[in-house]
């Protein structure tokens, strides 16, 4: 059942988006740091450690792909995010929503929905965002991303999953996401946390 969430301190707040919104360079070599080199497993798909980055001092990721797709034109993807500190999923769901919101602006398609818990103890929000490729050919994003606290941390587990081009994005909303968007959230809702192993501060 959906609960209203407070604000968070300004200052905070905007810490928390300008973390969670960087997009590091994909250049770096990608290194396993949290003991969970897959696959791993979604809807009958395994997914493939693919890429890592570290790029602030107390966070992490890590993306996985299905066997045959690139990071710069996946169809599916698999994501572990860690924060290390006291920030937990509550305030981590709300920066990304702090973030979409102020996405709207130059992305029409912006969309979202924010699920609680009962007890609070982990979020799910899934959304729509839309872009183009380096080429110019349009991009249609849905998300669905899972917080959870661990002992001294906070983690996301996040699947992604785009359509491309005019007609393959219009296919994607209509014909996949549409009628398919409670299923793959339940997906996530339902997938094991990994074990995963924090790496040091």
């Amino acid at each position: 059942m959906s609960k209203g969430i407070r604000c968070l301190g300004l200052a905070w707040l905007f810490a928390l988006v300008l973390l969670l919104g960087a997009a590091p360079s994909r250049a770096e070599a990608p290194v396993e740091r949290f003991g969970v080199p897959g696959p791993l497993h979604l809807d009958g798909q395994a997914f493939h450690f693919a890429w890592s980055s570290h790029p602030y001092p107390h966070f992490y990721k890590q993306e996985y792909l299905p066997e045959g797709q690139a990071l710069a034109s996946y169809g599916q993807m698999l994501m572990i995010d860690v924060l290390l500190g006291e920030a937990g999923p509550r305030e981590l769901a709300q920066a990304k929503v702090a973030e979409l919101e102020a996405r709207k602006a130059a992305d029409p398609v912006v969309n979202y929905d924010l699920i609680e818990k009962a007890d609070g103890s982990s979020y799910v929000l899934d959304f729509v965002v839309s872009g183009r490729t380096p080429g110019g050919e349009p991009i249609v994003e849905w998300n669905a991303y899972r917080y959870e606290v661990l002992p001294g941390a906070a983690v996301m587990l996040g699947i992604s999953r785009r359509g491309y081009g005019h007609e393959g994005a219009r296919s994607f909303l209509v014909d996949e996401m549409k009628p398919r968007r409670q299923a793959w959230i339940s997906e996530l809702a339902r997938l094991d946390m990994p074990a995963i192993a924090l790496p040091a501060p």
